[in-house]
This record gives structure tokens, C-alpha cells and sequence, in this order.
């Protein structure tokens, strides 16, 4: 019986990674004409330019806010990016002729590849999306990412879940199945084991 129940639990748990990992490749598909991302690159791994990076993406970011509010979708969010290159750019470089910085920033709006991002409760997986990418000077340092559409730059990565606010935007644009995919919450989990065990225990009997 012992060993039946453990053929049973191994089965159990390869259908439910087996599962797992080809929601997760679909999603990655459906995600990237539903969000834009944002990228910046430092101008390299000093603890100066680093610092500047982190500052230029706040600037932005604060410069965009009200505007990106009007965005209904990610189409119309990564126009609104494209008619604010001027104020963008303006922006970046402020900070940098502030910081003392000898260079200048470049953008454009493109097709980028992220990997595999976690903020908090929420893993985007890896591909292209259509993302804002700023680079500073060379553009040889380390990266931040982050998502301007909808809206999800202030989330820190450390944070262990995703504010409800924060939760909601995102559902706004997602499919209901795209949305479970990417937010793995305590409950989820915990709904998806006891599943999992109620199976197993009822073919045991």
C-alpha cells in the first residue's frame, strides 16, 4: 500500500509540473501585447553610475505618471512614450548634467527581450515585450526593468506580494487565465495542493 501511495504522489506531482510549465509558455506568448515594459541601462557598474541610473528612472517615471494614466491599453501606452521623447530625454539628461555625469541618455521604443522577472508575488516569464529602454552613456552597466503599463514600477522586488491596487491593474488587462498564471499568491498554492492530495487520497481509496 506504502509503496502504490508513492507511485501515486510521484504521478501526481509530474502531472502538476507538466501542467504548470505549459501555462506558463502560453502565457509568455499572450503577455507581450498587453504590457509595456521599461527598461534602463546604467552607463556602467560604477557605485556612481548605478545611483544615477536609479535616479534617472525615477525622474522618468514621475514625468510620465499623469500622462500614462490616459493609457487604456499598452498600444496607446507606448504611443503616449513615443510623443514624449522631448520631455523624456530632457528629463534623463537633467538629472545627469545634475549628478555631473559626462554623458547623455538615449531612448527608443522597441521590441526587448527581459528574462524571467519576479516582483513580489508576480513572475513575468521570459521573452519580448515591447518595452521603453533608456540608456545612459555607454550602456555598459547593470540593468533595472520594470512594467510602465500598466503601472507596476514603484513595486519593489523585495516586497513579498503585490499591492491589491497593483493586483487589479494588472487583471484589467490580463485574461482571467493569464492573470493566475503570473501571480502565485499563498492561497493559490495552498488551494493547488490540497487539490493535488484530495486526488491522490481518493484513488487510494
Amino acid at each position: 500500500m506504502k509503496r502504490g501511495f508513492f507511485i501515486l504522489c510521484i504521478i501526481g506531482v509530474v502531472i502538476y509540473i507538466l501542467v504548470g510549465n505549459e501555462e506558463q509558455k502560453v502565457t509568455a506568448d499572450e503577455l507581450k501585447d498587453k504590457l509595456l515594459r521599461y527598461h534602463v541601462v546604467a552607463n556602467s557598474d560604477s557605485d556612481e553610475d548605478q545611483e544615477t541610473k536609479l535616479k534617472v528612472k525615477e525622474a522618468v517615471l514621475e514625468a510620465l505618471s499623469g500622462k500614462l494614466e490616459e493609457a487604456e491599453n499598452a498600444k496607446e501606452a507606448a504611443s503616449i512614450v513615443k510623443d514624449n521623447e522631448e520631455l523624456i530625454l530632457a528629463t534623463a539628461n537633467k538629472v545627469l548634467a545634475e549628478k555631473g555625469a559626462t554623458y547623455t541618455a538615449s531612448m527608443r521604443v522597441g521590441e526587448e527581450y527581459f528574462p524571467t522577472k519576479i516582483y513580489g508575488d508576480l513572475t513575468l516569464p521570459p521573452g519580448d515585450y515591447d518595452a521603453l529602454v533608456i540608456e545612459l552613456g555607454a550602456g555598459e552597466g547593470k540593468n533595472w526593468w520594470c512594467v510602465l503599463f500598466p503601472t507596476l514600477c514603484f513595486i519593489e522586488p523585495t516586497c513579498g506580494v503585490l499591492p491589491e491596487e497593483s493586483k487589479e491593474k494588472l487583471s484589467g488587462v490580463l485574461t482571467t487565465e493569464e492573470y493566475c498564471a503570473v501571480i502565485k499568491d499563498k492561497d493559490t498554492e495552498v488551494r493547488v495542493e490540497s487539490k493535488l492530495l484530495n486526488w491522490i487520497n481518493k484513488m487510494i481509496d
